[in-house]
């Protein structure tokens, strides 16, 4: 079983290494509480609500939104966002939730040093040519259907859903974002490719209205299917 010292030291570890890369200029630490039933949910905030990304803001108004709240894990050197939270119970991992936010904006670094990112923004900076909206992997199984698979990615928009087989670690997470965004980075940073991924014994079940659909696998799955 994994347990929640394992995930807060994955949290930690990462932060850290990104920050000592000069890869993130900014981090919030982890902070645990507790729910009724006795889960720990851990996240960068105790107040992490994030609806108000899905209440029809726009792609720009959102971004302000989670950078005025800093509503996030690590802030990267190009001023995108890394969310990471989790729910550990039960003796394992309960809930997941990664999100990575393409900073969607033009950012002038040197006017950002004089009078901050926030205050920047709300300057309206032109959009980049190529953004691209935030990509987030959930663990969610207490909400699991048929149209809401258990463990899924979500791109571009929230009722795009593609089903992962099981859970997947940070390390997955941040080697996902590196290898598909920052391929520059991911080839010459060896520590980042052999960053250790924690792996997750319980896959989830794919209803059988999902076996003729495409879903997401990393390699393990392809090795736990093979038999390796």
């Amino acid at each position: 079983m994994i347990t929640l010292d394992q995930l807060a030291r994955d949290y930690t570890s990462i932060c850290h290494r990104l920050l000592s890369k000069s890869l993130a200029i900014d981090v919030n630490p982890l902070i645990t509480s507790r729910t009724d039933a006795g889960n720990a949910i851990a996240s960068w905030s105790r107040n992490a609500s994030l609806e108000y990304m899905f209440g029809g803001l726009s792609l720009a108004d959102a971004y302000i939104e989670v950078m005025r709240r800093r509503d996030y894990t690590i802030l990267l050197s190009d001023y995108s966002a890394l969310q990471i939270s989790f729910t550990h119970g039960n003796g394992g991992l309960a809930g997941h939730r990664y999100c990575y936010f393409k900073c969607p904006m033009q950012i002038d670094e040197e006017l950002v040093s004089e009078i901050g990112l926030v205050d920047y923004l709300m300057l309206a900076p032109p959009l980049r040519n190529d953004p691209l909206g935030p990509i987030r992997f959930e663990y969610d199984p207490e909400h699991a259907s048929k149209e809401h698979p258990a463990v899924h990615c979500h791109i571009a928009q929230e009722s795009c859903r593609v089903a992962i087989p099981s859970p997947l670690s940070i390390g997955h997470f941040i080697k996902f974002v590196f290898r598909q965004f920052y391929p520059g980075i991911w080839s010459a940073c060896d520590w980042l490719r052999d960053w250790h991924c924690l792996h997750f014994n319980a896959a989830v079940e794919v209803p059988d209205v999902e076996l003729d659909e495409m879903i997401f696998f990393t390699r393990g799955h392809l090795r736990r299917v093979r038999g390796q």
